[in-house]
């Protein structure tokens, strides 16, 4: 069981009845946090954590070691130049295809990885007011999201619709 410690910018893990394994976190650095926010594993037990206030995604071992790092920058629409990266990536959810579903709270989005760190796509709804937090896929790979903007629950299909 991993518990995702934000204030203490840390993760830990303990057994399944409560006991201490190891901890990880602190800092700006690789394997390092500051305010994680989300944690997923895939279905090989990596684990992936959403570091909100280092705008990027770590992936690490299940012992936490650590792996890779990355995040998304996203492009100016009329000009072709680089504006900013990920901000305030809050929640992750994996898919059965293990891909990485990624909320970025202040851009309104939901970013999409494959398990090396590649970006897929980039999910915004033009006319819905949406500010993604909890986000959560079902057995049929639906996605939930918590819009805490529009005060509801989104349903997105595998399709994107």
């Amino acid at each position: 069981m991993y518990i995702v410690d934000s204030e203490n910018h840390r993760i830990q893990k303990f057994t399944d009845d409560g006991g201490f394994i190891t901890r990880w976190g602190t800092g700006d650095g690789n394997g390092e946090f500051n305010s994680p926010r989300g944690i997923a594993l895939d279905n090989e037990d990596y684990v992936y954590v959403a570091d909100c206030n280092n705008n990027r995604i770590q992936k690490f071992r299940s012992d936490g070691e650590f792996i890779a790092k990355w995040t998304y920058q996203y492009e100016q629409q009329k000009k072709q130049e680089i504006i900013q990266v990920l901000l305030s990536p809050t929640r992750i959810a994996i898919n059965s295809k293990n891909e990485i579903y990624v909320s970025d709270e202040n851009h309104h989005s939901i970013v999409i990885f494959d398990t090396n760190g590649n970006f897929k796509k980039e999910l915004r709804y033009e006319g819905v007011m949406m500010t993604p937090n909890g986000i959560a896929f079902d057995k049929s790979d639906n996605l939930f999201i918590a819009n805490t903007e529009g005060n509801n629950i989104l349903k997105i299909d595998k399709n994107y619709e």
